[in-house]
């Protein structure tokens, strides 16, 4: 997809992930293994969010974004961000993502299960895999 949003998917094996956005607001997202994340957004509120294990985090944030950062019991995970991009992540469980960007290019990911995944743009070009 090339436009307002320009996305690269990526996914390999079980759980593994890559999503990477360069626009307004430039977003790289890796998901390793069972649990093992890296959030990488450079923009107004430039973020980078790492998870690994069970209940080891390593979160940090530079810029002027409203965040709202909740971790609750092994793996489970809701992330909020406000500002140029308004940005909803939520981690469920084991390998159960959501993930929901909303700016100039409206980005809604989901993943549930083992390998099931739906991604959804909605923006220049509507996608859905």
């Amino acid at each position: 997809m090339k436009g307002t949003g320009c996305v690269m998917f990526i996914m390999k094996g079980t759980g593994c992930l890559m999503l990477i956005m360069n626009g307004d607001g430039c977003v790289m997202f890796i998901m390793n293994g069972a649990g093992c994340v890296m959030f990488i957004m450079k923009s107004t509120g430039c973020v980078m969010f790492i998870m690994k294990g069970a209940g080891c985090v390593m979160f940090i944030m530079k810029g002027t974004g409203c965040v709202m950062f909740i971790m609750k019991g092994t793996g489970c995970v809701m992330f909020i961000m406000k500002g140029t991009g308004c940005v909803m992540f939520i981690m469920k469980g084991t390998g159960c993502v959501m993930f929901i960007m909303k700016g100039t290019g409206c980005v809604m990911f989901i993943m549930k299960g083992t390998g099931c995944v739906l991604f959804i743009i909605n923006g220049t070009g509507c996608v859905m895999s």
